[in-house]
């Protein structure tokens, strides 16, 4: 039923993966639902999505900071991992677009993403940020990792590196 999925970063950058790109979804939710942007939403408790990039997708949605040209696959895979095979990420929310019964219907679910950071280190952190310069990432939702075959992972919730190193 899922026709495609925003990936929705932190600093309001976005790009869309679709469904014939996705070979794998496993996400847990937690048990209640959160308040977040003005409505209820489902929270991420762990899990992680696999997919890989189709080459034969002339255009995709996206939207890059200060960017007006067309993103390529390599500059998708690098906002992912920018860091090399393995980083951090910080995608906040998961916009899922379901395919629904009927022409031109289409229902999408916002999917809020929690920081996977212990409490006490995001206190500890802002501690840190507000007695000087010291700067951190603002949001750490998971990991995602490039596999040699092209294959792309990204993993959320608290054990969220464990998909990654499988």
């Amino acid at each position: 039923m899922i026709e495609s999925i925003d990936l929705d970063f932190e600093n309001c950058e976005n790009f869309t993966i679709y469904k014939n790109e996705i070979s794998d979804i496993q996400l847990q939710f937690e048990n209640e639902l959160v308040h977040g942007s003005g409505d209820l939403v489902r929270c991420v408790k762990g899990g992680f999505i696999k997919f890989k990039f189709d080459k034969e997708i002339d255009f995709r949605e996206a939207r890059f900071l200060g960017c007006l040209k067309s993103q390529t696959l390599k500059e998708f895979k690098k906002r992912l991992c920018p860091k090399g095979d393995i980083s951090t990420h910080d995608i906040c929310h998961l916009y899922i677009n379901y395919d629904y019964t009927g022409f031109g219907s289409r229902r999408t679910e916002c999917i809020e993403i929690g920081d996977i950071r212990p409490d006490e280190e995001l206190e500890r952190i802002e501690g840190l940020e507000e007695e000087g310069d010291y700067r951190f990432e603002d949001f750490v939702g998971g990991y995602c990792k490039k596999c040699s075959d092209g294959t792309i992972i990204i993993s959320f919730g608290k054990s969220a590196e464990k998909p990654v190193n499988v």
